[in-house]
Parts: C-alpha cells; structure tokens; sequence
C-alpha cells in the first residue's frame, strides 16, 4: 500500500470557532470571549493543549501572501507567493508538528510581533537548496500596512528571520502536498480558531466544551469540527470512486492516509 502523510495529528484533535451573538459588544470583546473560553477549554479533562490559529487545517485551500527573498526574484520583477498561517507558539505540539531544525517561536515573541518565521522543509530546499535556511530573511507581505504590489517594482515588505524549519504538510488538501509554507507568530486570543488536543473520547470533549460555552455566555456561538472529520470529508470522493474494495481505503488520523486503491 501506499501512504501518503498529511504531516499533521488528526486524532481527537477539535476546532472552535466563536463569536458572541450580542448586537452590541466592547471593541476586543470576541478575543476577550477567546481568552475566556480558552482558559475554560485548558481546565477540562483530558484536554492536552489549547492553541490558536487564523485558519484550522484541512478545509480547502489555505492564505497566500507575496514574500520576496534577496537573490531570488521572478523576472518581472514581481513577488513570489506563499501559503502562511498566523499561529500560536503551541500549535506546532497541538498539531504534532515536528520541528527539524532551529526551534519555534515563544509566547513571548508572539506577543511582541516578533519578526521571526517558520518555514517548511520544502520552502528551505526551494530557496536555500544548499545552505542552512536558518538565519535567513524573508519580505512578508501580509505583515506589511500596505501591500500593493507594481509591476517591476521590488516592494519593500517587512523582513522576518528564520528561526525554524518544520516537516512539510499537506494542510489545505490532503492530495496537494503545500509546496511552500511559512508560520508567523499570532498573538494570543487575536486568532478566529482555537485548535485542541485531548485524551480519550474527542466527541465527549466537544459536548463538554459547548457546556462550558453556554456556562460562559449564553449568547455565544460556537462551532466545533473534528479535524479527524475535516479529513474524512476530502477523503469521500476516493471512497466512493474505490468503493469495491472498501477495506483498500483506510485513514490513519496519527500521520497519514492511505491512497485507495492502492496495493
């Protein structure tokens, strides 16, 4: 059989996406709701790690944003692109993601906006395919206050150094493996997803969640996805298609799936 790995854990790992019903509420209120919930989500049992993310993986095709890198421009001059997320310093752990090199960046760093970077092991060999990408800088456009990009201009966007290298994913579609992808540090309780690990019965988990939702704010929306769930959903078309025979078509939500059909 053949496998191809998705670079992520996907077992007992859930989404939550909040936002207070309330027609009127302080500016900030939706983070404050997160930090709350978040500190509600880390007391419960079982619960490993509770981290944040702009984008929660495997629904589709994740962000890009224009990067530039000294000594390797396009020749109209125009930037490359990237796919990116905004994460917290812990989503690495929640999501098993293995650090191969350099470390990750810390709370702390997080917070400050610390221009620093993580990088996949297959933007380091396309950029840097015989150096050490550590060190390195990369021009980042969405962390740019403008990012309007002229033709034949090099655009001047704000530099992050590479402090870490990851294993590569397949984050957006499980059949496109993410060719290039960076990780920058989102400051707590401003990303739209709270992303959690836990121990045993991930399902029980959600409900104990939507109780402790409920207990905080009873105008609060709240939607929670199985990861494992996101991954099954992509993986419905091959199962249909390879439906004879069914047991050729196995997930494994550790690390990998398994192409149907494959022998």
């Amino acid at each position: 059989m053949q496998a191809i790995d998705t670079g992520l854990v996907t077992r007992n790992v859930i989404t939550f996406y909040i936002r207070s019903q309330t027609e009127r509420q302080e500016p900030g209120g939706d983070g404050e709701l997160r930090r709350q919930f978040a500190e509600r989500l880390r007391a419960l049992p079982g619960v490993k790690t509770v981290s944040q993310a702009n984008r929660q993986p495997l629904t589709g095709a994740m962000d890009t944003t224009p990067i530039t890198i000294a000594g390797r421009e396009q020749p109209d001059g125009r930037p490359l692109q990237a796919s990116f997320n905004a994460v917290s310093a812990n989503y690495f752990q929640t999501l098993g993601l293995r650090i191969t090199r350099g470390r990750g960046f810390t709370e702390q760093e997080a917070q400050a906006n610390a221009p620093v970077v993580l990088i996949s092991e297959s933007t380091a060999r396309r950029f840097w395919p015989n150096e050490d990408a550590i060190g390195k800088r990369i021009g980042i456009g969405v962390a740019s206050p403008g990012d309007n990009v002229l033709a034949g201009v090099t655009p001047n966007f704000p530099q992050y150094e590479v402090i870490g290298v990851t294993n590569d994913t397949r984050q957006g579609w499980v059949w496109q493996r993410d060719e290039t992808f960076l990780y920058i540090p989102l400051r707590t309780n401003s990303g739209e997803w709270l992303i959690v690990s836990a121990d045993g019965d991930a399902r029980a988990m959600m409900m104990a969640a939507r109780s402790e939702a409920l207990a905080l704010d009873p105008n609060l929306f709240v939607i929670p996805r199985l990861v494992a769930d996101s991954l099954s959903f992509q993986m419905a078309p091959f199962k249909a298609i390879f439906a004879h025979p069914l047991e050729k078509v196995n997930i494994d939500h550790h690390r990998t799936f398994v192409t149907p059909g494959a022998k």
